[in-house]
């Protein structure tokens, strides 16, 4: 019996609807040999619930066994008997009745604790109570009264709403989650499990127990609060703070490729991206890439999200686009209508022919680049079929071929019939151009005020005074590296051309200093002077400063006559002096370099002799 005991104690700790029951002993053995505390701690005592006859009727009525009567009772024996019912299904019947008695208690004590705070020595000490008294004469007990009437109170609620816990599995969504009882801190250890990582997004199922069977239900000696972790907080979007307005603005200084990218962003970056304000110029600098291909692309994205190409894109940049072709340009031309600016710098593989048909239908384009296109040799219009009908002509207003190898005196005749309205013409480096083309230029462009014909070597006097028909109009005029020109030119050029504001003469070396007496006489009001490698003095620079006193910037790179005297000169009657270049030029000392810069104290000296940084 002993030995009986010790197992029953081991097998009796936690809860008491999960015994572990040995094969060895049966469940009637088990229970006959359970200690009297263990059966006091689980609130009832068999042998007093076997002599209730009340209880036994009143459980074997409510399971329909309404002819049996229990054991204990007078002729229950004779009884069961004529009706045919054995001992033995008897006392299955009533172990049958009381499993269920327990169940529902377990099940009313948990919605007790949970409810109303109870702890299970509480609940246990009301069954023991219960059990023990009498149903004739019931124990008046107040306790016993506060828990009667929770119940009550709880049987009501569970009929008017569902709960959480309720045998069903469809729960109320606004049930109120269940509380948890927070009792007094006597060595609590509290759970420190955040709730961040739960879903939460279904409140559905969030409080519903038998909705997630495999969650382990623990007791929490703290309520749980469910507030957001700190760490998962998201960072505020500077952008979120901005309007609409500001956002295109900031949009705006971002590349094609980049703009493409940006409308991954987030929804509003991609309403805001297809605005028509950004896509008045497209930009695809240096792309290795098929650029044929990618304009098509881009024009068909574009074009589905709502922006009209033809009336939107103003300017489109192509510099470095080594794979760009004439089917390109015919694309940009037959979708962009109203194409403003052209930029095809050193884009190599496009021909006369792509240009052709690129100013044939965009009758708007006036900004056209094509410096280092090296198979571009002209730009115009198809010539009319019927030699009475006027020649076509091109509203370009700036034009730049530097570097177009091809583009000689005929071609050039061309280009400045179809474009009588340019105002800013670049040449640089057309080594093919004479006299003959620069006269073309003073004859058919009399508008133009900006004019570059650097190292067109083979350029002469002839070509100045060819372009002193242009008059007052011209005002930038670039003859570097054009060594044929002398004091002739200069001062023709000077005498007609009288409102030139920058002039470049460096590499001249047959200009003297007379030249630069009679520039400075005519045109006072220059602002910009390049005479580098050019046969000048002091003198020179002494009539410059004194007819010229709004000089900004002067080069007197490589001339080796230059001295001391001559920049101290320059100096003191342009006060306004912000540049000055005296590299190789050995005659210029510390002390001429500290009178510079004590009368024009915002000029900078450019300079190759280390002694003159102290």
């Amino acid at each position: 019996m002993e030995s009986i005991r010790t197992g029953f104690s081991a097998l009796t700790v936690g809860e008491r609807r999960n015994y572990q029951v040995s094969p060895v002993f049966s469940e009637k053995q088990i229970w006959r040999n359970k200690p009297d505390f263990i059966k006091e701690q689980e609130g009832f005592n068999t042998v007093e619930l076997r002599r209730s006859e009340g209880f036994r009727e009143q459980k074997l009525q409510q399971e329909g066994y309404k002819n049996i009567k229990p054991r204990g009772s007078e002729g229950a024996r004779e009884q069961n008997k004529q009706e045919g019912i054995s001992f033995k299904e008897l006392r299955q019947r009533e172990e049958l009745a009381f499993m269920e008695l327990r169940q529902q208690e377990d099940f009313v004590n948990m919605e007790l604790k949970n409810e109303e705070g109870f702890t299970s020595m509480e609940l246990r000490r009301f069954g023991s109570q219960n059990n023990r008294s009498s149903p004739c004469a019931p124990v008046q007990n107040p306790y016993n009264e506060r828990v009667r009437s929770k119940l009550k109170r709880l049987e009501e609620k569970n009929q008017s709403s569902d709960s959480c816990y309720s045998r069903s599995d469809n729960s109320s969504i606004h049930s109120d989650p269940p509380r948890v009882p927070v009792h007094p801190p006597t060595h609590q250890q509290y759970d420190t499990t955040s709730l961040s990582s739960l879903d939460t997004a279904s409140s559905i199922d969030l409080w519903n127990v038998r909705a997630m069977p495999n969650v382990r239900i623990t007791r929490l000696d703290r309520p749980i609060y469910l507030r957001p972790n700190p760490t998962l907080r998201p960072r505020p979007n500077v952008f979120d703070t901005l309007t609409d307005e500001l956002v295109v603005k900031v949009l705006s200084f971002l590349t094609t490729k980049d703009l493409m990218f940006a409308a991954r962003v987030s929804r509003r970056f991609y309403f805001l991206t297809w605005e028509p304000d950004l896509w008045r110029s497209i930009c695809l600098t240096g792309e290795n890439r098929n650029v044929d291909r990618s304009l098509s692309s881009i024009f068909q994205i574009i074009s589905k999200n709502g922006v009209n190409i033809a009336s939107t894109v103003k300017n489109i940049v192509l510099n470095g686009c080594s794979r760009l072709t004439d089917r390109g340009l015919a694309l940009i031309a037959r979708r962009c209508r109203a194409l403003g600016q052209l930029h095809l710098q050193l884009c190599t593989e496009i021909t006369n022919g792509g240009l052709l048909d690129l100013t044939s239908r965009c009758e708007e384009l006036d900004h056209l680049d094509v410096s280092g296109c090296l198979l571009v040799s002209g730009v115009g219009v198809p010539l009319p079929i019927s030699p009475s009908s006027s020649t076509p002509r091109l509203p370009l207003t700036y034009l730049d071929m530097s570097d177009c190898l091809r583009l000689d005196d005929l071609s050039l005749r061309l280009v400045v019939e179809s474009c009588p309205q340019l105002q800013f013409l670049f040449l640089r480096r057309c080594s093919l151009i004479t006299d003959v083309g620069i006269k073309s230029v003073s004859s058919y462009c009399l508008l133009l005020r900006e004019l570059s014909v650097s190292d067109c070597i083979k350029l002469t006097d002839v070509s100045l005074s060819e372009l002193g028909r242009l008059g007052p109009a011209l005002r930038y005029l670039s003859l570097a590296k054009c060594e044929l020109i002398s004091d002739n030119g200069v001062r023709n050029l000077a005498r007609h051309c009288y409102r030139l504001r920058y002039l470049n003469l460096r590499g001249c070396g047959l200009v003297s200093d007379s030249s630069i007496e009679w520039l400075s006489r005519s045109c006072t009001r220059l602002r910009s002077l390049d005479i580098g490698k050019c046969n000048i003095s002091d003198g020179g620079l002494h009539s410059l400063s004194e007819n010229c006193p709004n000089l900004k910037k002067l080069s007197v790179k490589g001339c080796t006559q230059v001295t001391d005297r001559g920049v101290a000169t320059l100096s003191y009657y342009c006060r306004g002096l912000q540049q000055l270049n005296i590299q190789d030029v050995g005659g210029v000392t510390i002390q001429g370099c500290r009178v510079v810069r004590g009368n024009c104290r915002r000029c900078i000296i450019e300079h190759t002799n280390p002694a003159l940084s102290l």
